[in-house]
This record gives structure tokens, sequence and C-alpha cells, in this order.
């Protein structure tokens, strides 16, 4: 497989991979709102897409790495030379191509980065605020317990009823 080739299977790879990240960042946003709102089937939904995509994006990443090796081999660079390395290599047209898509995959990283972190503390405010009640309505369930051997014992976690209407 020539040079041309080669390119183009890591530029396709690369696109689809934006595109897999935009549409996994727009999946997660809705899981958010779910979150949120507390609407535990619109999560379940939300989940089982981001499932689908997550492989997706798991099988995108590896056909991209495989051929963006591939594109460097046929370039003579070694597996330690940076993307800008291949980059210095290509005509001017086919690098800002490259560099545009690059660009967007950052860009869809760090977007489904920024929405993961936002999930991560709200949800773990909301543990740590629930939990916190819990303890003081609670307080033989306060503190920690340790056995003899030093190792952190959890107390007993009986389950709860909750009324909604209350």
């Amino acid at each position: 497989m020539n040079a041309t080739k080669k390119m183009g299977s890591f530029k396709e790879a690369l696109q689809l991979q934006g595109i897999l990240l935009d549409r996994l960042s727009h999946e997660e946003a809705r899981l958010q709102i779910a979150v949120l709102q507390k609407d535990w089937i619109a999560l379940e939904a939300c989940v089982r897409e981001m499932k689908s995509l997550s492989a997706g994006v798991e099988e995108c990443e590896t056909r991209r790495n495989e051929s963006y090796r591939s594109l460097k081999t046929s370039l003579g660079l070694k597996s330690g030379d940076s993307f800008y390395d291949v980059l210095a290599r290509l005509p001017i047209d086919e690098r800002q191509e490259l560099v545009e898509l690059y660009r967007r995959l950052r860009i869809g990283i760090a977007k489904v980065r920024s929405i993961t972190d936002g999930i991560d503390a709200y949800v773990t405010a909301t543990v740590g605020t629930m939990r916190d009640i819990l303890d003081e309505l609670f307080p033989e369930r306060k503190g920690k317990l340790y056995s003899r051997t030093g190792a952190a014992a959890s107390t007993d976690t009986s389950s709860m009823v909750v009324n909604h209407r209350l």
C-alpha cells in the first residue's frame, strides 16, 4: 500500500473518530440532563447508546493507530517520531487537512472529558451530601470502624425504603 492510500486510511479514521466522539459527547450531555432530572429511564437509554458508541470509538482508535503507524513507516519515520514529524513530511494541503482533523479530534476528546468531569462532580457532591444527611439521621452509622487487624470494616448497610411523598 503506498503512502497516499495510507494517508487516506489515516484521514478516514481520524474523521470517523471525531464524528463518533462528537456523538458520544452529545449523548453524554443527554446523560447529564437525565442525571440532573433523575430520569432513570432516559439514563438507562443513554447508557446503552453510550456503550455502543464507546465500542465504536475504541474500534476506530485501533484502526487510527494502525493506519498512523503504517503511514509513519511509509514516510520513513521511526515509531518514536511525533505527529508533527509526520506533518513536516507532507505537502501543505495534506498537512492543513490533517491538522484540522486532529484539532477536531482533540476538541471532541475535551468535550467528552468536560461533560464527564461535570457529571462526576455533581454525583460526588450529591453522594457526599446524602451521606452527611444519613450520618446525621443515623448517628450509629457515623465514623469508621476497624477490625482487630486494623482493616477498615463497614458499618451495617441495611437497606432503607424512602417514601417519595414525604
